[in-house]
């Protein structure tokens, strides 16, 4: 018999009292997990913590009211996740349910965790495991929880050329993934393996590639700018075939790059202009 706050088990029940012996009508609420609700003394058998109280009627108008907090201890014990696979290094977080003490296992080695969850990083596959204990109720269950690891994706970045006065871009290219998120908008494209770059100073893109497990690795490249050694970088040909075979028909540069303004003239021998052009994509087919 009880008139304090008290805790059960559940499926445990309690017989509820009252010190109002003088009323002669009682009523209980809430009614719910109660055998008799109108009754000096019910028995009490609640699925979840719940506070009754008791109003005591004398009949002559005169009520008392008191009230009594029983607390509920589930017996159900369980551990989220059961089982799951994570990416190396992942930090995956554990947490079981239904006792009072906790004991934390890593491969069979004591973890200094007590509390209902722990947070973990593996590097390979482990298993965890948790003793659970309600003293309250002497109950106890173990659970084992098997990690999987996949390895974050291998990855690589190069890059067709750095700036100079004839190369006024560079493509990057990233491998190792499926997915690709570069943290520059100023690329051609943001979510491709090979995006142009064109950077007007020495810069460094950084890329998150994912892989097919959703695993994700950080990689980056630096493409440098030096519009100091243009003049040097102008290749021209030593020779040409204007035959119309698609194969080195036309004599000129072959990267321009940024370039503003250009006069390019060829001459004969004899100092006499056989070709000019102010435009960069121009070069001479050998007619005259």
């Amino acid at each position: 018999v009880t008139r304090v706050d008290t805790t059960i088990c559940i499926g445990n029940p309690v017989q509820l009292t009252t010190n109002s012996g003088k009323g002669t009508t009682f009523s209980w609420t809430p009614a719910i997990g109660l055998d008799n609700a109108n009754t000096l003394s019910p028995v009490a058998s609640p699925a979840i913590t719940t506070r009754y109280t008791v109003t005591a009627d004398n009949g002559t108008g005169c009520v008392s009211q008191a009230s009594v907090l029983i607390t509920v201890l589930g017996t159900t014990m369980s551990v989220t996740p059961a089982d799951t696979t994570v990416c190396e290094g992942t930090p995956l977080t554990l947490e079981a349910t239904g006792g009072e003490t906790y004991e934390w296992l890593e491969n069979g080695i004591a973890l200094p965790e007590t509390g209902n969850s722990i947070t973990v990083s593996a590097d390979q596959a482990t298993i965890y495991a948790v003793n659970i204990a309600n003293n309250t109720c002497g109950v106890n269950k173990s659970f084992v929880i098997p990690v999987a690891v996949n390895a974050r994706p291998v990855t690589a970045i190069t890059s067709t050329n750095n700036i100079d006065c004839s190369h006024g871009s560079s493509m990057l290219l990233a491998i190792g993934g499926i997915k690709y998120v570069w943290d520059s908008a100023a690329l051609s494209n943001m979510y491709i393996a090979n995006p142009v770059a064109s950077p007007t100073a020495t810069t460094t893109y950084y890329v998150t590639i994912i892989d097919d497990n959703n695993c994700v690795n950080r990689d980056s490249i630096t493409v440098s700018v030096d519009l100091g050694v243009g003049l040097s970088v102008y290749p021209m040909p030593s020779a040409f075939t204007p035959n119309g075979d698609g194969r080195n028909d036309c004599f000129g540069l072959k990267y321009w790059g940024a370039v503003q303004s250009l006069e390019f003239r060829i001459y004969d021998r004899w100092g006499t202009l056989v070709f000019s052009t102010q435009d960069i994509g121009a070069c001479w087919d050998g007619t005259f």
